[in-house]
């Protein structure tokens, strides 16, 4: 066998290149993406027939190979679809004649790859290709739109009839559940949403995939993967097929951009593309939407359309089992008034079909029947109604109100129930304002979802509490009105893209609806309450010391009574869950439970679960015995004097929030502590993946101690999600930071914590600054910070009247390395100690919260010194943001600089 030349392979490379360059061209005079990825799969066949023909030619100089084996193109290849960086997936099928094709093959193999091409292949018998296909559907969904390419065109043939008798039409049942399951489950790695805001063009839901998924069952039922016939034969409608024809279209363009700009296969649509896409479209911003989320919402239309298509084209052409139609034979349905209910569907006799769908109050009634019964609507009757309500009067009667709130009063399938009126327009026929939102985008880094699909997953949240152990859900069981707080939970949104603050276009929104149902007064204000301060609870618990006298009286005054507490605490539980995964933490449901209990005790008089005073005082007992014998029975030597002098000194947010034998722990460590000793350890926390670090500093080095070890964690690339500082008696430091480390994957080892605790030490005793660590270790580079995947702007704002004793500073900016120093460092250079601090990454914005006193120990009033600290850490802020942490004047200054002040 005769090796290929290095000039052939040479150019043979330059021809994919110019493949290549060639699409780019023609992509960028605005060719339609469609034609380019079918011109560049039937280029991609001529060139690949050279290429095997070379490849047999070196083997053997007679034709013999050629009736050996053949070639086909299966996959994207099949489908004479081949994106610029797709792998090209062929199947080489063995005739058995002998070891010459093996060889023959591997040389083809070798050559594409050594051309530039990434091949997805196979090589097997006829019965081993049937035998993999009938028990791997991956396989089995690439063979349906098999071509030949090379080779014996009879085997290849032979292989499409088997493959269609022995793997489709002799299993329909089979292979047709097998499409969907293997669907589903890459729908569930995709986040099972067409509305995820960082989607996969050809995976997630809605994507292009679901265009494969048709074309897949259609083969399956009808024998036949063309669109259009599959209309013929009634088995898509003709406004499914443009749906599906318009989706693939773009998503086409999409993903060959993605491809082409990233010079590789890239199929997700990451913020930075976004923006980028909108941009090289020349998207044009609107009122209260920038043009990524104009263009984001247009993409999410197509793929919410496609995604609704693939799934009643499924459940239309799904082949019934031997059981279901032994059982239908057999079973009469019951029936709800003019309904009869199946396991899959609820429908009507056909000649009662226009009358349900003729009026907003037989619709509903259908709609209740779903919400109490589950299944959905039959096809037939969900396209009746969607035809139908252009034509409802827009006025709505008592009856339609009526059975509307009793829709919404159900607990279990609620939300299903209103994503289902929301797929017909029902919903927006009784809430207008949900148009607006339908498929609306929320262009930041936290949000998980469009406005339209967080709002149901809100509700759906908040119906799964019932079965919650914990506060949360005993305060959802115990509301009576649930239809106001599930109706508050689909307005509370609803005021999103527009210019002004979506919360004050809420607060009109939902008067205009509770109007539109005709709700009392007294309803009526609870309902726009809920909507325009959904907010406020997780504002306060998480941004606020709620020990301070009068934060929990003030609050529960703008509440006004136990009931409206319980749908808030619901409210905001279910609106932080439906954000997306890990938003809701054990953390923050601890700081909302002790809000709502706090709350509770002030409107109703009902006892909480603690009582402050009492509360401490017991902590403080407890402490007191544990320290006197020790948690395993041994004496730890500290005298109880001593133990009640440091828990009278410690703050009683420390002395609330942190376990007793936590405080039991620090103060056997704090006992052991010297002036001048700087001590750190540190626990790993596998299930969150996680890094606690406690670090005590003595009283000598404990001034500005909480800026420097910020720093350190910067320059040692630990993301801080979150801290706590105490202060002990003789200015004992006792602070903690809850890290994750981007330097390790997998547990944090011992070494590595130690290895920490060493660089903390020397930077608490100023013998390095920020950027020397960073220099040392060699963590970020020169360049200017990346920008903001977030619009919104940086702010600081200064609170004298939440808190008697200290002035709070929140510092609302975007996340990145260095923030929690520069601001921390700022305050302290303006002669400001930080008592208290919480850092968190909230609902909209990364809001760093900082109590601070000046260097008496008094609150900040003096106007010019409020104005000094805004300014400052704006200035301070946005260099960061431009110039990067390594580059800031901050990180290079020497920490024991005789002007830095404060404590």
């Amino acid at each position: 066998m005769k090796a290929p030349s290095d000039s052939r392979l040479a150019r043979h490379r330059e021809r994919v290149d110019r493949l290549r360059e060639s699409m780019r061209e023609r992509f960028d005079q605005g060719v339609d993406a469609v034609e380019l990825v079918q011109s560049l799969a039937l280029q991609t066949d001529g060139f690949l027939v050279e290429l095997f023909d070379e490849a047999a030619e070196d083997i053997s100089s007679d034709d013999r190979l050629a009736g050996e084996g053949a070639i086909l193109a299966v996959g994207g290849s099949g489908r004479a679809e081949l994106s610029p960086w797709s792998d090209v997936d062929l199947l080489f099928l063995d005739g058995g004649h002998g070891a010459s094709f093996a060889e023959f093959t591997a040389r083809a193999v070798r050559d594409c790859w050594d051309v530039g091409l990434k091949l997805g292949h196979g090589v097997h018998t006829l019965d081993g290709t049937t035998a993999l296909a009938r028990s791997e559907i991956e396989f089995a969904t690439a063979a349906v739109e098999a071509r030949w390419l090379w080779g014996d065109r009879g085997l290849a043939e032979e292989f499409r009839q088997v493959f269609a008798r022995r793997v489709v039409a002799g299993r329909m049942s089979r292979f047709y559940r097998d499409c969907l399951e293997a669907r589903r489950d890459e729908w569930a790695r995709h986040g099972l949403s067409a509305s995820q805001l960082v989607p996969d063009v050809k995976r997630s839901p809605g994507g292009l995939r679901d265009v494969h998924l048709v074309r897949w069952l259609g083969f399956c039922r009808h024998g036949t993967t063309d669109i259009d016939e599959l209309v013929r034969r009634g088995a898509l409608l003709s406004r499914e097929r443009d749906v599906l024809i318009d989706g693939h279209r773009l998503l086409t363009g999409i993903r060959v951009d993605l491809h082409l700009e990233a010079g590789r296969a890239q199929d997700v649509l990451t913020r930075d593309e976004q923006l980028r896409l909108a941009e090289s479209r020349s998207v044009e911003a609107g009122a209260g939407q920038r043009s990524v989320e104009r263009f984001m919402q247009d993409y999410f239309r197509h793929t919410t359309e496609m995604a609704r298509v693939v799934e009643r084209f499924a459940a239309r052409n799904r082949p019934a089992r031997f059981l279901e139609k032994l059982a239908g034979w057999c079973r009469i349905p019951p029936r709800v008034g003019p309904f009869r209910i199946t396991r899959r569907a609820i429908d009507t006799d056909s000649e009662d079909r226009d009358r349900v769908a003729g009026s907003l109050e037989s619709t509903l009634a259908l709609f209740e029947a779903v919400a109490v019964h589950g299944g959905e609507p039959s096809l037939e009757l969900q396209d009746r109604i969607t035809e139908a309500v252009e034509s409802w009067d827009p006025e709505i009667t008592v009856e339609a109100r009526s059975r509307f709130l009793s829709i919404l009063g159900h607990t279990g399938r609620v939300g299903a129930t209103l994503r289902q009126m929301f797929h017909t327009r029902v919903l927006d026929h009784l809430v207008p304002a949900v148009t607006h939102a339908r498929c609306l985008m929320q262009f930041n880094q936290y949000h998980s979802f469009t406005v339209d699909e967080h709002t149901f997953r809100a509700v759906e949240a908040a119906e799964a509490l019932v079965d919650d152990p914990g506060p949360v859900g005993a305060a959802y069981r115990a509301i009576g009105r649930k239809d106001l707080l599930h109706l508050a939970l689909l307005l509370h949104d609803l005021g999103k893209g527009f210019d002004e603050n979506h919360s004050e276009v809420g607060k009109r929104l939902a008067l205009d609806t509770a109007r539109r149902l005709g709700l009392d007064e007294s309803d009526t204000g609870r309902v726009v309450f809920l909507v325009h301060r959904h907010l406020v609870m997780e504002q306060l618990a998480t941004r606020r010391d709620i020990s301070e006298p009068g934060v929990v009286i003030e609050f529960s005054h703008q509440v006004g009574s136990p009931q409206t507490l319980r749908m808030l605490f619901a409210l905001t539980a279910a609106d932080i869950i439906a954000v997306g995964p890990g938003k809701w933490t054990d953390w923050k449901a601890d700081l909302l439970t002790e809000l709502f209990d706090r709350s509770l005790l002030v409107l109703g008089g009902e006892r909480p679960s603690f009582q402050l005073q009492e509360r401490l005082e017991s902590i403080r007992n407890s402490v007191l015995e544990r320290s006197a014998t020790g948690s395993e029975g041994d004496d730890l030597g500290l005298e109880s004097d001593w133990v009640a002098g440091q828990l009278e000194g410690l703050s009683p947010q420390y002395l609330a929030s942190t376990p007793v034998e936590t405080i039991e722990d620090d103060l056997a460590a704090v006992s052991r502590l010297q002036a001048d000793s700087v001590h750190v350890d540190g626990l790993y926390h596998a299930e969150t993946g996680t890094l606690q670090l406690r670090v005590l500093v003595g009283g000598e080095h404990s001034e500005g101690c909480f800026h420097r070890i910020a720093g350190t964690l910067t320059a040692l690339r630990l993301e801080v999600l979150g801290a706590e500082i105490s202060t002990a008696l003789d200015d004992v430091a006792i602070d903690r930071f809850h890290v994750v480390d981007h330097d390790f994957d997998g547990p944090v080892t011992d070494f590595r914590i130690e290895e920490i605790g060493r660089v903390i030490c020397d930077a608490v005793r100023r013998n390095v600054t920020a950027r020397q660590l960073a220099e040392r270790h060699q963590v970020y580079g020169r360049a200017a910070a990346a920008g903001s995947v977030s619009d919104f702007p940086t702010r600081v704002v200064v609170d004298n009247q939440s808190s008697p004793t200290r002035t709070i500073v929140d510092v609302f900016a975007h996340d990145r390395p260095g923030l929690l120093y520069i601001i921390s460092r700022t305050l302290f250079q303006l002669g400001h100690s930080v008592e208290l601090a919480r850092i968190a990454t909230h609902v909209d914005q990364v809001v760093d919260v900082f109590y601070v006193v000046d260097r008496e120990g008094q609150k900040i009033l003096d106007g010019a010194r409020v104005e000094e600290i805004v300014v400052r850490l704006e200035s301070a802020i946005t260099q960061l943001e431009r110039q990067g942490f390594f580059e800031t004047d901050a990180a290079a200054t020497d920490p024991s600089d005789p002007g830095d002040q404060g404590k």
